[in-house]
């Protein structure tokens, strides 16, 4: 079975950064987190495959208060680290 390739570190960090874009354009913020919360959702599961992840992403950056969260940046550390652990396992 082919493992999928993560996203790189650098985009996960940019993802989170337009997330947070909303709270610097006031008025504006409250229409970019509707849009960007769908976007963000769809990227986050076509990035890491997690239904749930997506979901909470998504909800995340709809939320209000809640877009200082990186969870982009938490998934790809959780993504990585289960992935070093499965190569671990397979190389023992």
């Amino acid at each position: 079975m082919k493992e999928r390739k993560l996203p790189r570190l650098y985009q996960c960090i940019i993802m989170d950064a337009v997330g947070m874009f909303s709270y610097f354009v006031p008025g504006f913020g409250e229409v970019f987190d509707a849009v960007w919360g769908f976007v963000a959702g769809l990227v986050f599961y076509y990035w890491f495959r997690t239904t749930i992840g997506s979901l909470l992403s998504g909800l995340e950056e709809v939320l209000p208060f809640s877009d200082f969260i990186p969870s982009f940046t938490i998934a790809y550390f959780y993504f990585k680290n289960k992935q070093k652990r499965k190569q671990q396992t397979i190389s023992n």
